[in-house]
């Protein structure tokens, strides 16, 4: 008996010590992480700048727009593929490994996309190889950058308890909102004239912050010993990868048609679309953060509210888009849109996190990732194809898909809280 209390004093000693150890770890690692966000703003940035842009640079090299749309979707196709594997390795190597590698590969690969557009300016031709240079260069970003989103994401599910992971989630997505404004503002005051000088200082900024994460970002899970071959039931989190591949796939839908019906439905020039264009981006990212870090902290709701709603003012937000008859009411309608996004987005990774255990978070963040890499891959094309039917197709698909989307998580009852927070 003695031995048996003496062996309990020492399991609870342990576990007192080890609660210690993680909240100290948490604290440490909530302010060392800031880098990590610094690299996440700058990365969505870039990725921002490029998607504004490229529509409109691609119609001045001469590429048709369904060329245009090929080099999106094909790059988008590889980092599908790119994030389940990166986030095996997440799982093995350690999420600073993996944000390491990504911060610096983005900001050389970007400087590079910059390189292979003074060439394409100043030979003036020579269409094929121009197209094949940018099309490579976009493959290779999308393989480096595709560690970023799953390393991060299993971060800011090591450092958040089940009752705050929304707002974790909130805080990921945040970061990607404000890179996103960023993106805009950057597009708004370079406009075509200035655009490779935009790619150069993204660049620059991300190899700065890649010093900082050696320095500073601490690693916040271990590797899981002898779990890594603990399977997913992809039957639970299937309604939250489909939600992600849908959104996402209106997300680049969207930027691709955004400049193209500027141009041919409302008359806007080149620099005048991208600039426009860059502002539509900006005031819906603004009202996403906005949703993200107001509305899901101060309401205070389970996740499944969060989508649900989101999902609804994002079907109505489409709705209003696609019968909009002026550029302004499409930006209302834009950030009508991001209010939506804002909640949804957050709700739904809120859910997703907690449907899987610890061990397994930056697995699930890697097939989160392939579902939103296969959203942003058949999102242009479909937006390209659409568009030359109508103006008005895109923003009808929105609209039907998020309908789709509240209708898919109000009848699935595998949503109940309790479920979710056993395995935790």
């Amino acid at each position: 008996m003695r031995n048996n209390a003496y062996e309990i004093i020492l399991v609870n000693q342990k576990l007192g010590l080890e609660a210690t150890q993680n909240r100290a770890l948490r604290s440490r690692s909530l302010s060392r992480a800031i880098p990590m966000f610094l690299t996440l703003i700058f990365s969505a940035a870039g990725h921002a700048y490029f998607f504004i842009t490229f529509p409109a640079v691609a119609r001045q090299f001469g590429f048709g727009d369904f060329q245009a749309s090929l080099i999106l979707g094909l790059s988008a196709l590889l980092l599908t593929v790119s994030e389940p594997l990166w986030g095996l390795i997440c799982e093995r190597k350690g999420r600073r490994f993996v944000i390491l590698i990504g911060a610096m590969g983005t900001g050389v690969s970007i400087a590079a996309i910059a390189t292979v557009y003074q060439a394409g300016q100043l030979q003036g031709g020579a269409i094929n190889p121009l197209f094949m240079a940018i099309l490579v260069t976009r493959l290779v970003h999308a393989v480096i950058s595709g560690g970023l989103i799953p390393a991060a994401q299993a971060v800011v599910a090591d450092l958040t308890s089940a009752k705050a992971r929304t707002r974790g989630m909130g805080l990921l997505g945040a970061s990607f909102g404000i890179g996103t404004i960023c993106g805009g503002m950057l597009a708004m005051v370079t406009g075509g004239e200035n655009l490779i000088f935009g790619f150069y200082l993204i660049a620059l900024l991300l190899l700065g912050t890649s010093a900082l994460l050696w320095s500073k970002l601490p690693e916040t899970s271990s590797p899981h010993k002898g779990t890594q071959n603990v399977p997913i039931a992809l039957k639970n989190i299937a309604p939250f990868l489909i939600t992600t591949l849908l959104c996402l796939l209106m997300y680049s839908l969207i930027q691709q048609v955004t400049v193209l019906r500027l141009q041919d439905d409302f008359g806007l020039n080149h620099n005048a679309s991208i600039k426009f264009s860059g502002g539509v981006m900006m005031l819906s990212m603004v009202a996403m953060i906005f949703s993200q870090l107001v509305l899901v902290a101060k309401l205070k709701r389970p996740p499944i509210y969060f989508a649900l709603g989101g999902g609804g003012l994002a079907a109505c937000a489409m709705g209003a888009a696609a019968w909009a008859s002026n550029p302004q009411l499409l930006l209302l309608s834009m950030v009508i849109l991001g209010l939506g996004l804002g909640v949804l987005l957050p709700g739904n990774l809120a859910l997703l996190s907690l449907s899987v255990s610890k061990a397994n978070q930056a697995k699930a963040a890697g097939l989160n990732g392939f579902s939103k890499g296969l959203g942003m891959a058949v999102g242009p094309i479909i937006g390209a194809s659409l568009h030359a039917v109508s103006v008005q197709a895109p923003y009808i698909l929105g609209a039907i898909l998020f309908v789709c989307v509240v209708a898919m998580l109000r009848s699935d009852r595998s949503l109940r809280p309790a479920p979710q927070r056993r395995d935790l």
